[in-house]
């Protein structure tokens, strides 16, 4: 091909993030050197001599043949490794249009050496060069963990085409990594349009990331049947792995962190399989964004410092200064020590703020480095207020003093919400779901997490009011209901049950109209998992006949909806009511599934749960499992109000008077 006309085609094939045009005057300097040297023969395999030479590892080889009016381009695309073709195309048109074949051609060998993307291309193509260019950017800034960057080209292809559904499906995609509800709104959206477009796995994707909310087990099932369905394909491997790593708790599932590694794994050996043009070195994951990280929290929380220190090291070799970087240089120090946990913190005016959260949310979740803890929430609650998020600062900096048993503390960084302009169950702040947000929420905080009893007091006096209305529609109709639940909950916690019995018949028999999607579902698993308690609560407490079909039916009723009702204490009411029937194993169960989605914070309750499977664990002969629990409880409470210190002395007790089991 022509020097000026292959210079215009090497601008063409460069993408953000990926290929890239060596240096012109080093491949021509390169080029001279070799076929000017005394004796050389020429040879087919110069080409890759000189990309070898300049640290290329694609070559692309053409040819410009036709006649003053019309024009053939053709050109190839070879792995410099091993001569492997990954791309091949040709095309053809008027002589007076070569920027537009030139445009044409480098879409061809884009996509053609895109590498699992090529066969996602040939099904949605798109006819815009700066469109595919953009989409294959955010493709590299996903996969290699820049999740804000990714979501931005993916946005940005979309709007220079908004027929490329294979970007707006990737847009939805990684707006589930970035939490940009309208991007990814705008996604699914126009993939929906295009859905006919895309290929039979795509469009599967497509109707799993668009469908409506589903319980934790539903979708669980529907990976596994998206794995079934197209098992050659990483994503929903992917996808499986984290539903098993973020619900399989909740859900019930047995070893949901072994499943998740499994999956993991899996999606990992298909893409590794796929990746072609030396894009992988052996063992090295093309993907960081969606199995990496857990990976290597699988292997922290297991110990297996061996394999954390494997698995950091080549993307951390691509990239150590983005949020994902420093997290895990973080995991990387912990698996090093404690001198090389201290090295990291002294540099912590460096760290990228957003990487406190995701340390933060690891410890308090995994109890590993529980050290830690303390330091990385007073690091991250600054930078959600300075990022205008007081509410949230001031949420975060509550949650923390409680598990820290300190409700005092806990009652003023509430309170600073309340004056913001949330005081009621109907001034929930956007993203609170039931049983969290107002009155409702402090009753929870205080029944399940030792919350201040006054404000519970005065909570369940604001509620008798919005519990006696009669509207059955609406927002009014599902506060009515969750005062109704709260309020039952409270005074079973405090033996009147006649009251439970009522509402359960309320709960059981309503049917509010103008609620639909997530709303509908919410409540629907609200009412059904409230009514499951109490029913359990009130036959336990008075040792009716069908106490233990209740219990079961509310155990039943927290794995199903326990995930997205997190602030109801569902599995420590179950536990408690296990262990007064005397089933010790199921109360045990129960307090491990702990609270709504493993990794997302808030863990509700977590230091009540960790008391609580401190003190199972040790009744069932688990001692492993008890000193593991009541240590990361103490690691939460170093300073405790004087109210709390008892307890916290009871557990220490409780620890000190077990057989001394291995350092974890």
């Amino acid at each position: 091909m022509q020097k000026g006309a292959a210079d215009l085609l090497a601008t063409r094939l460069t993408v953000e993030g990926g290929v890239r045009a060596a240096d012109a005057r080093a491949v021509e300097g390169a080029w001279q050197r070799l076929t000017t040297r005394s004796g050389h023969v020429p040879s087919p395999t110069d080409g890759r001599d000189v990309a070898a030479h300049v640290g290329a590892g694609r070559l692309v080889q053409g040819s410009i043949v036709g006649t003053p009016g019309h024009l053939t381009l053709a050109s190839v695309v070879i792995a410099t490794l091993d001569g492997a073709e990954l791309a091949r195309a040709s095309v053809e048109g008027p002589a007076d249009s070569l920027p537009s074949l030139l445009d044409r051609l480098a879409i061809r060998l884009l996509s053609g050496a895109a590498g699992r993307d090529s066969a996602r291309l040939a099904e949605a193509p798109t006819a815009s060069l700066p469109a595919l260019r953009s989409y294959l950017a955010g493709r590299n800034a996903f996969r290699t963990g820049r999740v804000k960057i990714a979501g931005a080209r993916l946005q940005q292809a979309t709007v220079l085409d908004s027929t490329f559904a294979l970007a707006a499906l990737e847009l939805a995609h990684a707006s589930l990594w970035t939490g940009d509800g309208d991007a990814g709104r705008r996604g699914k959206r126009l993939a929906l349009a295009g859905r006919a477009r895309l290929d039979p796995a795509d469009r599967a994707l497509l109707d799993i990331w668009s469908g409506p909310m589903l319980t934790a087990s539903e979708r669980i099932d529907q990976w596994r049947a998206a794995t079934i369905a197209y098992p050659d394909r990483p994503e929903p491997w992917y996808e499986l792995g984290d539903v098993y790593y973020h619900l399989g708790l909740s859900a019930g599932v047995p070893n949901p962190f072994r499943l998740a590694e499994e999956a993991f794994q899996r999606g990992w050996a298909i893409d590794s399989a796929e990746a072609t043009g030396g894009a992988l070195a052996s063992g090295v994951s093309p993907t960081v964004a969606e199995p990496l990280k857990h990976m290597v929290e699988i292997a922290q929380t297991g110990h297996d410092t061996a394999t954390v220190l494997h698995l950091v090291a080549p993307a951390l070799a691509a990239d150590s200064t983005s949020k994902q970087g420093w997290y895990l240089r973080w995991h990387r120090a912990v698996a090093l020590g404690a001198a090389a946990q201290r090295a990291f913190w002294a540099d912590s005016q460096s760290i990228n703020p957003e990487a406190f959260g995701q340390i933060f949310q690891f410890v308090e979740f995994s109890g590993v480095a529980a050290q830690d803890y303390g330091r990385a929430a007073n690091l991250d609650i600054p930078y959600w207020e300075s990022s205008g998020g007081w509410a949230g600062g001031s949420f975060e900096r509550a949650m923390v003093a409680l598990d820290r048993g300190r409700p005092r503390e806990a009652t003023r960084y509430l309170a600073e919400i309340e004056n913001g302009g949330s005081t009621g169950p109907r001034e929930r702040p956007g993203g609170w779901r039931l049983g969290e947000g107002g009155d409702p929420g402090w009753i929870h905080l205080t029944l399940y997490w030792g919350a201040d009893t006054l404000r519970a007091a005065a909570a369940v006096q604001r509620l008798l009011a919005v519990a006696r209305g009669v509207s059955m529609s609406g927002d009014a109709a599902r506060d009515q209901l969750e005062a109704r639940c709260v309020l039952a909950t409270w005074r079973a916690a405090h033996g009147d049950y006649d009251y439970a019995a009522a509402t359960v018949r309320q709960l059981r028999t309503a049917r509010v109209r103008g609620l639909h999607g997530a709303d509908s579902l919410t409540l629907e698993g609200f009412t059904t998992l409230c009514a499951a308690l109490l029913e359990a609560r009130r036959a336990t407490a008075l040792r009716l006949a069908d106490a233990r079909a209740t219990l079961h039916a509310a155990d039943a009723a927290s794995q199903r909806f326990d995930t997205f009702l997190p602030a109801l204490g569902a599995n420590l009411v179950v536990a408690h009511l296990a262990e007064q029937q005397g089933d010790l194993p199921l109360a045990l169960r129960a307090v491990r599934r702990r609270a709504g989605m493993y990794g997302f914070f808030p863990a509700w309750h977590l230091s009540s749960f960790l008391r609580e499977e401190g003190r199972l664990a040790a009744l069932t002969g688990d001692t492993v499992g008890a000193v593991g629990a009541y240590r990361q409880y103490l690691a939460l409470r170093p300073d405790p109000e004087p109210e709390v210190r008892p307890e916290v002395e009871r557990v220490r007790g409780e620890l000190a008077a077990l057989p001394r089991a291995p350092d974890r």
